[in-house]
Parts: C-alpha cells; structure tokens; sequence
C-alpha cells in the first residue's frame, strides 16, 4: 500500500466517510500538513515525502538518509501522525461553533486560540476512542518539540507564548527560558488545554461506545467558548 492508499484508507477508518465526502491531496511542495474546507467538506492536505537525488527523502522541512532503516522508519511515523491528527480533528472537531465568538478579534490570536482547544478536544477523542494511535503522534510532538527554537530566540513575545504554551501541552515541556510573567501566563494557558481536554473526555465516557459521535450538546459548546474567551484575554496582552 503506497502513502496514498495508506492516508485514504486511515481516513475513512477513523472519519467514517467516503472519498466524495473528503478530500486527501499530497503535495511535495509543504512543509507541514494543512486541514481546509471545500464546498464538499474536509480537505485533508499532506505533506508527501519527496526523494532528493537518490538517496535522500525531504519531510516537514526534514532530510534523511533513505538507506537508513532508523530514518525510513522516522518517515513513516511522522507520516502516520500528520494522518491521525487532521483526520481526527476532520471527525470530530467543530470549528463553526467560534465564528460569532471570533467575530472583532484579532484574526490570528483567534485562530491560534481555536485551534490548540481543538487539539485538546482531539486529544481526548484521541484517548478515548483511538489510543493505538497516541505513539505515534506523541514521537511526532517530541520531534516538533526538539525542532522548537530556544523561547529566547524567538523575537515576537506573541508567538513566544504560542510556541510555548503549545509545547508544554503536547509533551509536558518549553523549551528555553521564559520570563516569569510569561510562563505563568504559559502554565494557565496550558490548564485551560488540560480542563478542555478533560471535560471532553468526560463527556465521552457518558456517551454511546460509536467512534464518531461527536458531543455538540449546546453545555458543551458553551464551555468551549468560555475556555476560548479565557485564553484570548489571557494571550492578548501579549500582542
């Protein structure tokens, strides 16, 4: 099964629908893995591991050896995460519910915002229903992780606190010394992800064993948005 077949085949598996309902594009001219919207649905974009001369493949801005087994197998794994996670967030994610919230914000505070309390609720979908998959994603967080500028090194106090913050939710750690203003905003931005994904998790243990309900109940979104207005204050003094 080639990287194509693999992605359509995952994709199905964990979404449960068919290739008219989302779309799966390879590009070798990504970095990093993209999940869009159409007028159908989802389109899930990945990055496609692209050989340079003939005994190299380029990954997520990555080089490797391709007649390393340890790299092949490197590939491979980084390749079957970026899967798990944007068709994850395809089945279960509900990024609709922010628009009137998003509405007058800073456009990429909010989108950031969004987007980490969706992995959060990701990650306990993730826990719940799909835990075979949580290695590989988590050896794909520790290598985003080693790949991190040192917090110092990043000029932007913003995207210091974005990278931070996101760092220390999917492995625990920053990376680099930040102020202690800063990491405490860091270490609250990080407990909101944590009761996000909680509460998540404890919705779904009251729900039915079927690996695509989703929770949408009106409860729920309303502490979605609460988490996300949190978050934002919190973040915008760092703009």
């Amino acid at each position: 099964m080639d990287f194509y077949d693999y992605a359509c085949a995952t994709s199905f598996q964990i979404t449960k629908k068919k290739r008219d309902e989302i779309k799966i594009l390879l590009r070798d001219n990504i970095s990093f893995p993209i999940l869009g919207k159409d007028e159908i649905g989802y389109v899930v974009c990945l990055a496609k591991p692209k050989r340079i001369h003939d005994d190299h493949i380029s990954l997520q801005g990555m080089l490797f050896d391709s007649k390393d087994p340890e790299h092949r197998k490197i590939i491979w794994r980084l390749f079957k995460a970026s899967i798990y996670h944007l068709n994850l967030h395809a089945a279960f994610s509900d990024f609709e519910v922010y628009a009137d919230w998003a509405k007058d914000k800073h456009i990429n505070l909010a989108t950031y915002v969004v987007s980490t309390l969706e992995d959060a609720v990701v990650n306990a979908y993730l826990r719940k229903l799909w835990s075979p998959l949580i290695l590989d994603i988590a050896y794909a967080n520790a290598i985003a992780h080693l790949r991190l500028k040192p917090a110092s090194l990043i000029p932007d106090d913003t995207l210091q606190v974005m990278t931070s913050t996101l760092s220390s939710f999917t492995t625990g750690m920053t990376k680099g010394k930040l102020s202690d203003e800063m990491q405490k905003d860091v270490d609250d931005l990080t407990f909101f992800l944590r009761e996000m994904e909680n509460l998540t998790y404890k919705e779904l243990l009251k729900e039915s064993k079927s690996k695509n309900k989703k929770i949408n109940s009106d409860g729920f979104i309303a502490k979605k948005i609460s988490f996300a207005e949190k978050m934002y204050e919190l973040s915008l003094i760092h703009i």
